[in-house]
């Protein structure tokens, strides 16, 4: 390529890096401002309420505690969003998908031998009037013959 021509792919490859690194860093302080909010607003509830005196009342504590807890897993899912968007988080998440896909592709051609397999085996009336598989390939190559036979001189 020459030199006075723009490199496309290189500048769509920085541009996608620009955008991931911003929206890394946008998460993070989302989670952040949401962690200083949730301290500042947990003192200033659980404050009110000791003031107030209502911790003596049983309902007053459950709702304080459940309002606790909801924040809390507010918090834990933004920090899992947050883990997920980091190289470790996507390599696992990459892992687990390889892992997925092998295993059903190996599913797939286990599947497909089987149906081969399934294929292959013939079955012959005995001498005794039982059926029985023919094992070897060969044999089954006399088998077709030797019915040939049979039927062409009946």
């Amino acid at each position: 390529m020459a030199q006075d021509q723009i490199d496309y792919r290189a500048v769509l490859r920085r541009v996608e890096e620009g955008i991931k690194k911003q929206k890394t860093t946008t998460r993070a302080f989302f989670l952040a401002s949401s962690f200083t909010l949730y301290t500042i607003f947990m003192l200033i509830g659980w404050g009110i309420a000791r003031e107030a005196g209502v911790l003596v009342n049983e309902d007053a504590v459950s709702a304080m505690v459940m309002l606790s807890v909801a924040g809390f897993m507010s918090l834990l899912f933004q920090f899992i969003s947050v883990m997920l968007e980091t190289k470790a988080g996507e390599a696992s998440i990459r892992e687990r998908l390889i892992a997925r896909e092998l295993g059903e592709e190996m599913l797939r051609l286990g599947m497909e031998d089987e149906a081969q397999d399934k294929r292959k085996r013939v079955m012959r009336l005995s001498s005794d009037g039982e059926l029985a598989e023919i094992v070897d390939e060969s044999s089954a190559d006399d088998f077709s013959a030797e019915e040939r036979g049979r039927s062409a001189g009946a």
